[in-house]
């Protein structure tokens, strides 16, 4: 698996009974038959195959992780960082509790955002850009 470090295409997984945190993410990435194929076998995976099973968003040459990364998160953190915020809260309550939960927290979370910089920021680039042209021009801050 790579982009883990200590692993190499083929290596084995670090997914076992023991390992439950792992397990867990197995569970909710690929679900639960997944899960306990990668458990119960022990087999060894490649990258391509656990991206195909969506437990890793994306593969890249070891020669790239770097890069590709450290690109990956300096596109997050020039984002709407507050916005992210609360989109985890919102993945998180729905995988914990299912939709009703995520819905209950719109009324909670949605009204300052909507008070936000990054939000005047983002509606006025898509006015004066447009919806095809806006995420380069905008510039969020964080607040």
């Amino acid at each position: 698996m790579q982009g883990v470090p200590g692993s190499s295409p083929g290596a084995s997984t670090k997914f076992s009974p023991i390992n439950s945190n792992a397990s867990v993410l197995a569970d909710e990435r690929a679900g639960p038959s997944r899960a306990r194929e990668i458990i119960y076998t022990a087999d060894q995976y490649d990258a391509a195959t656990f991206e195909r099973w969506n437990i890793v968003n994306r593969v890249v040459p070891d020669e790239n992780l770097e890069r590709e990364t450290r690109a990956f998160a300096e596109r997050l953190a020039s984002g709407a960082t507050l916005a992210y915020a609360a989109g985890k809260r919102f993945v998180r309550a729905y995988l914990d509790k299912g939709v009703r939960a995520a819905d209950t927290l719109v009324d909670e979370i949605a009204p300052a955002l909507f008070e936000t910089a990054d939000m005047r920021a983002g509606v006025d680039g898509l006015i004066e850009h447009g919806p095809r042209q806006f995420r380069n021009k905008v510039v969020f801050q964080g607040r």
